[in-house]
This record gives structure tokens, C-alpha cells and sequence, in this order.
């Protein structure tokens, strides 16, 4: 097994049959001592490719972690590409509503100045200002509302997925 996280085989790894090496005595010249010469040579070549991939190993592991860090960095960077798309989109929204909300009060303050410099009665301009304050009121709850919910809708799985289709409907595409 740790044979198969050392050696790059996409199934099993190969099984090495091997020896140690021995001193030789120098007495062995038959027919039958050279083919016992031949066979441990194959084996002494078994054991140094072992030894050779074992010391790969340093530099394997070190690949593998530039490798997970490099897949880590674009994960990540994903995640931040779609984060900005529903940062920007909730942001619209957002100051759409201040806009709003501006116009809402200019306008309140508009009506009321027109009161004052027209002289009008005073249950006139009681009632532009309470009508302005109202509405005023009615269109910040009504766009607090609708932002919560908005913001629920672009976190929730579908409107991630949305996002993520924008954002890289490139690489998917």
C-alpha cells in the first residue's frame, strides 16, 4: 500500500520481487552460478528502481501540495467571483431603495416649504407633513422587507447557483 502512494500507477502498484545484496565469492564460474549471477542481477535492478522511486517521494509530496494549493487558490477564487456578483446586485438594490427613500423626503420637504411660503393653513401643512411621514415610513419598511428578502434569495442554493452561472457561464458554457 505505501508502495501505491509512492510509485504513479493509476491501479495496483507493481510488486517488486527483490533481495538484499550480498558480498560475492568469487568460486561460482558453472553454468548454473551464471544464471544465479543473471537472476539476482534482475533482482539488484528491481531493488534500485524501488530505491530510486522511493527517493521521489519528497518531490511527488511536494508537487501534491503545490497541486492542492493550486486547486485550494481557484476554489477559492470562485467563491469570491460569486460572492462580488451578489454583493453588487444586493448593493444595487440597496441604493435603489436610498433613492427612493431621497426622493420620498425631498419631496416631503418640498410640499412642506410650499406650505410655509404660500401661507397655507396650518392643518394643510399638519397634513402634508403626517401623509409624508407616513408614506416615508411605509416605503422603508416596505424596502427593508424587500432587501431581507432579496439578500435570502441570493443566498439560498438556487440563487448561488444563479450567480455562479453568471459569473462563469464561460468555463461552463
Amino acid at each position: 500500500w505505501n508502495l501505491s502512494k509512492v510509485i504513479p500507477r493509476k491501479d495496483l502498484p507493481r510488486i517488486y520481487t527483490m533481495c538484499l545484496p550480498v558480498e560475492e565469492s568469487g568460486g561460482n564460474a558453472n553454468a548454473n552460478g551464471r544464471e544465479l549471477s543473471m537472476g539476482l542481477e534482475d533482482l539488484y535492478q528491481s531493488r534500485r528502481d524501488v530505491v530510486e522511486e522511493v527517493m521521489k517521494a519528497p518531490l511527488r509530496r511536494l508537487d501534491n501540495a503545490i497541486s492542492h494549493l493550486t486547486d485550494c487558490v481557484h476554489l477559492l477564487r470562485m467563491h469570491a467571483t460569486v460572492l462580488e456578483d451578489i454583493q453588487s446586485r444586493y448593493h444595487k438594490l440597496l441604493w435603489m431603495h436610498r433613492i427612493q427613500t431621497f426622493v420620498g423626503v425631498s419631496a416631503t420637504t418640498g410640499l412642506l416649504s410650499l406650505c410655509v411660503f404660500a401661507s397655507a393653513p396650518m392643518p394643510v401643512t399638519g397634513g402634508i407633513l403626517g401623509v409624508g411621514a407616513l408614506s416615508i415610513g411605509a416605503l422603508q419598511y416596505s424596502n427593508s422587507r424587500q432587501l431581507s428578502n432579496y439578500g435570502m434569495e441570493l443566498t439560498n442554493p438556487d440563487g448561488l447557483a444563479g450567480s455562479f452561472k453568471r459569473t462563469h457561464s464561460r468555463e461552463i458554457g
